[in-house]
């Protein structure tokens, strides 16, 4: 079940989005017989919940799984990376525990084809934090952006593995 909840950023709904938001939320604490005054977080969007209740982390939307695996296909062929590896969840998850040539292309190739960094490897923040934020906390994705956006390395591909070590040690929010 996907619970649709959004407290801290209704501004940025119209009247009848948040009356659906909160007709959703109604509907789901019946659903899990929970109280109408349950103090469910009201910062998640979009939140799995398990069969008990309880909310499991934070995913990518839709939107972000199907821009981010159709780059993803274009950078395996591109980089000759096979199909079936498993590089395009690993990056998405954070998973940096392989720490090649091959893989700091893969994320520099990323970046460069979501518009995330430019050719000279300047990360562009506003645009990743417009991606991130339909699903998760602005502020908290700007924040995390902000502290790493000055990546270390000589070579673009050695910037945007840097940038991912730094944006996943240093995110305050679930993906």
């Amino acid at each position: 079940m996907v619970f649709v909840l959004c407290g801290l950023c209704m501004a940025e709904y119209s009247e009848k989005q948040q009356a659906a938001l909160n007709d959703v939320a109604t509907k789901c604490k019946k659903k899990l017989d929970l109280p109408e005054d349950s103090d469910i977080p009201k910062a998640v969007q979009y939140g799995d919940f398990a069969e008990n209740g309880d909310l499991k982390k934070a995913d990518y939307n839709d939107f972000q799984k199907e821009t981010i695996t159709m780059n993803a296909d274009i950078c395996k062929k591109e980089l000759d990376i096979p199909a079936e590896s498993k590089i395009q969840q690993m990056a998405m998850y954070g998973d940096l525990s392989r720490d090649d040539k091959k893989s700091k292309q893969y994320y520099s190739c990323m970046m460069l084809k979501m518009g995330f960094m430019e050719q000279d490897g300047a990360i562009n923040g506003p645009e990743i934090v417009e991606f991130m934020a339909p699903q998760y906390d602005r502020d908290a994705v700007t924040t995390v952006v902000d502290a790493c956006k000055s990546p270390e390395g000589k070579l673009i591909q050695d910037k945007a593995y840097a940038f991912a070590q730094c944006f996943f040690a240093k995110k305050s929010f679930e993906i």
